[in-house]
């Protein structure tokens, strides 16, 4: 899992990267090896695997070569220094991973500054050169206490308690009455579908559409700003998900919610122009400034709050959905969501194109394209508030 940042973070020393990582990662992480990458003492890549202390032959080799992995993904990201850290539950449990880690990243020209060790809320440094860090270590810092954090929380955003509860914020809660209503919904409309239907959807579909937009951006994804604003009902939101069935509308929306991810100008007169009449978050082509991140964040929540309303049962829907999900995440900077909802997307439908493609360009590390200011200003990107 990698995470890459179009904003990246500033912080001070090893204590503010470990108060950041959660943050970054989207969870708190556990049993893991982190890679930090840096350059030019600024924060360009994060990478995460999961710490395996004593792996099987079967899996040695596996490992070794993830491991290796990681470090030419750092090289790709332009990294010239790293600090590695061992999330672990025993004393020096994770130190022959970590120095494995520490000579891949070495061995591809990139120094590294400190390896160290988180424990049961502290912190250390397994090379012990540090007069400033006792070898017991020291307390992990308090999220307030650090500025850089402080920014994310203003946005809104908190780490999941784990990777597994991450995946909660995209997986149905069983017995759940919305999304069972959400799935009958689905299986009508899908049954209506006829091969011919138009790319572009219904204008009732569109206007459904502009809602469910416009109350992200309202809302950023936190508290509705409008009282009066009502919330979809299943089957409007059931219309929403089975629009994306439709490879050139589903790319266009990519396109127009991603600016520099999929050209609009290779899709058909009558999809461009549609898709340039609903509204995305305003601001920046890339989500830089805390206006733009937070109506980003706010797109990324009611995303996730869809796909937790489609059941599996709702089939290529639901991964069409998750896969235009992973995209937005993915075109943040956040590997470990764009992961997430890649798993269930494939698990869902393991033949789905297109989310099988992005998670080969995640799990390669590989950076999204951001469309330039003049691209996003030929696209109507400070228009697309009040277009339509």
């Amino acid at each position: 899992m990698t995470t890459h940042h179009a904003r990246p973070p500033v912080v001070r020393g090893p204590a503010e990267i470990l108060a950041v990582l959660p943050y970054s990662l989207g969870f708190h992480p556990e049993r893991s090896l982190v890679l930090v990458g840096l350059a030019h003492g600024v924060l360009t890549t994060i990478q995460r695997i999961d710490l395996v202390v004593t792996p099987t032959p079967g899996e040695a080799q596996a490992y070794v070569e993830h491991i290796w992995h990681m470090a030419d993904v750092a090289v790709r990201a332009d990294a010239d220094a790293a600090v590695l850290v061992a999330y672990e539950d025993l004393a020096e449990e994770s130190e022959p991973a970590l120095n494995l880690l520490a000579q891949a990243v070495g061995g591809s020209g990139i120094d590294v500054l400190g390896m160290l060790w988180v424990r049961h809320g502290r912190w250390g440094r397994f090379d012990r050169d540090d007069p400033d860090c006792p070898s017991e270590g020291l307390p992990l810092l308090r999220p307030a206490d650090v500025p850089t954090v402080a920014d994310f929380v203003a946005l809104g955003v908190a780490p999941a308690a784990s990777r597994e509860r991450l995946a909660d914020r995209v997986t149905p809660t069983p017995g759940d009455r919305t999304t069972h209503a959400v799935g009958a919904a689905v299986h009508r409309r899908v049954a209506r579908r006829r091969p011919g239907d138009p790319s572009v959807p219904p204008r009732r579909v569109l206007a459904t559409w502009r809602a469910f937009l416009t109350g992200c951006e309202e809302s950023d994804g936190l508290t509705v700003v409008d009282p009066d604003r009502r919330d979809l009902t299943p089957a409007e939101l059931a219309s929403v998900a089975v629009s994306l069935l439709d490879v050139q509308w589903r790319d266009a929306v990519i396109g127009w919610l991603c600016p520099g991810t999929l050209p609009l100008d290779a899709l058909p007169v009558d999809v461009r122009t549609a898709v340039r009449r609903l509204p995305r978050p305003a601001g920046a082509p890339a989500p830089v400034g805390r206006a733009t991140t937070r109506a980003v964040h706010g797109l990324e929540v009611c995303l996730h709050r869809l796909c937790a309303v489609l059941s599996d049962e709702t089939g290529e829907v639901a991964a069409a959905v998750l896969t235009l999900a992973a995209n937005v995440a993915w075109w943040r900077g956040d590997g470990a969501m764009a992961s997430t909802c890649l798993e269930r997307a494939l698990d869902i439908d393991p033949g789905y194109r297109l989310a099988d493609l992005l998670d080969r360009a995640v799990a390669a590390g590989v950076r999204p394209p951001v469309g330039d200011v003049d691209m996003a200003r030929e696209e109507g990107w400070a228009a697309s508030r009040t277009a339509g």
